[in-house]
């Protein structure tokens, strides 16, 4: 019983004419178990299996590095990029693309390296989802009285949310 590289197997021995022997595939961490390469395998396709040991018998455990699953979603206001399969271990890269009057703000989901840059990468050692976050851009509307009177309505606002704008004349004034 022999292994390739990314794992170990087990069930190495002598067994007597016409039996069965169980044998195991154990992957690293990683990586996957692929197939029992060699004859007398009971279903090559299995990790653990059995092996007619109707003669002698060499059987190759083979393996595969792991493919992880990127979901990359986007919350109102923009779009992203770097979804797909991706090897075990390797980094993703992904993007945020604000549109038009709003801003990125962060992403949320595991592995991610920087939360706060509109482009950056999730470590690969799991399945992974992701969403980037947008905000509409905040505008500033700055209010003053001349003259006699007083005004209000100034401040903070969200990308086209109405103001309302009050301008109050002093006594006497109109």
């Amino acid at each position: 019983v022999n292994a390739s590289m990314g794992g170990n197997a087990s069930g190495n021995g002598r067994s007597a004419h016409g039996s069965t022997a169980i044998i195991h595939a154990i992957p690293n961490w990683g990586y996957a178990f692929d197939i029992w390469v060699g004859d007398g395998g009971s279903n090559p396709s299995l990790a653990q299996t059995t092996v007619d040991m109707s003669r002698s018998r060499s059987v190759t455990a083979t393996f595969k590095v792991k493919i992880q699953e990127l979901v990359v979603q986007a919350t109102s206001g923009g779009s992203v990029s770097g979804d797909g399969n991706f090897t075990y271990g390797s980094s993703a890269a992904i993007q945020a693309i604000p549109a038009s009057n709003h801003v990125f703000v962060h992403w949320t989901g595991a592995g991610i390296a920087n939360s706060t840059s509109a482009s950056t990468t999730v470590a690969m050692t799991a399945d992974r989802s992701v969403t980037a976050v947008f905000a509409s851009e905040k505008r500033y509307l700055g209010t003053m009285a001349s003259g006699n009177g007083s005004d209000s309505g100034g401040g903070e606002y969200e990308h086209g949310t109405p103001d309302a704008l009050t301008a109050t004349p002093a006594r006497g004034q109109q």
